[in-house]
């Protein structure tokens, strides 16, 4: 069992390894194995699980650069201005980050799952689908995102009604 703090984060696993730079001064790696998960730190991230987690930093180690979460991987991304945050889930989820800690790509593969809370205006939606390719820009995060293979769209009624449903091949999206 481990338990490391750095930083603002915590990091809990079964087991794991971090990789130190040519000179030894920096984590540029850490790997955790088993019963995996990552909470807190600066960024899009505010909490991240699976069966492992391999977090790739810049050469200086200060910088999260990619993330590649495997078995059962969910990401729980902070929200804006006290709302709640979107919930990402998929069997391999492979995100990219910008210096500033937003997601520029999310890649997820089986079973992939968006889950979008409500807001004072917006019902809470979720879309599912075998695929997700998604890409961003630093300082706004994600943008853009495709869905691919069953893909399934639901929006949850916020007057007792029936959920509206819609099912397709694909689904584009453009996100804020």
């Amino acid at each position: 069992s481990v338990d490391v703090e750095r930083g603002e984060q915590v990091f809990e696993s079964d087991s794991a390894t971090a990789r130190l730079s040519p000179d030894e001064t920096a984590v540029t790696k850490i790997e955790l194995r088993g019963h995996s998960r990552v909470t807190g730190g600066e960024g899009a991230l505010e909490a991240m699980s699976a069966r492992d987690i391999d977090l790739d930093y810049t050469d200086d180690g200060v910088t999260l650069e990619r993330v590649l979460l495997t078995g059962e991987a969910t990401v729980a991304l902070a929200g804006q201005g006290g709302e709640a945050g979107r919930q990402l889930a998929a069997a391999t989820l492979d995100l990219s980050l910008a210096p500033d800690g937003e997601i520029t790509r999310a890649v997820g593969s089986e079973n992939v799952q968006l889950l979008l809370p409500a807001t004072d205006t917006l019902a809470a939606r979720t879309v599912k689908a075998r695929q997700l390719d998604a890409m961003g820009e630093p300082g706004r995060g994600l943008t853009a995102a495709r869905f691919t293979d069953n893909v399934e769209y639901r929006e949850d009624p916020t007057d007792g009604s029936a959920p509206r449903l819609a099912r397709s091949l694909a689904l584009r999206t453009s996100l804020d």
